[in-house]
């Protein structure tokens, strides 16, 4: 398993190409490499949360880390839910240098590479992707989230 740790500029370059705009949106997926633990890798880089999110890290000092923490299987069967088993899970982590904390965990069909939940420090239970992103969004803004509290 890779494990990848990297100024948020490099990051940006190695994953989906350019750093992040003032409000960045999901990069169109390209070529994924053929590595499956490095393609989830990528779709993760590739959302516009993980960008601002890396972003503010690098604004404190730190470094994005991103790595699998689970391969999951081949291939998820229609209907899956964001805490399948067959989902692989990839760590984004914090890396102020002497340890690395973790920010969220992304589930991701490693058959078609699409990010289906998320769990984060903020909201440890894991929600779909579009659930989350209204959490963040929500947060960002000031505004409670809506992590099923």
């Amino acid at each position: 398993m890779g494990r990848y740790e990297l100024p948020v500029a490099s990051l940006f370059m190695l994953l989906v190409g350019c750093a992040g705009a003032a409000a960045p949106a999901d990069t169109p997926a390209k070529k994924r490499s053929a590595d499956p633990e490095t393609a989830m890798i990528e779709a993760v880089g590739e959302l516009a949360e993980v960008k601002a999110i890396c972003r503010d890290a690098e604004a404190q000092g730190a470094t994005c880390t991103l790595f699998p923490e689970e391969r999951g299987a081949r291939a998820c069967p229609p209907g899956r839910h964001p805490e399948d088993p067959c989902l692989g899970s990839i760590y984004l982590g914090s890396n102020m240098g002497t340890h690395t904390s973790r920010i969220a965990t992304f589930r991701v069909d490693p058959g078609t590479l699409e990010v289906v939940g998320v769990s984060s420090l903020a909201c440890p239970i894991v929600l779909p992707l579009p659930a989350w992103r209204a959490n963040e969004a929500a947060t960002r803004a000031g505004k409670p989230g809506a992590c099923g509290e």
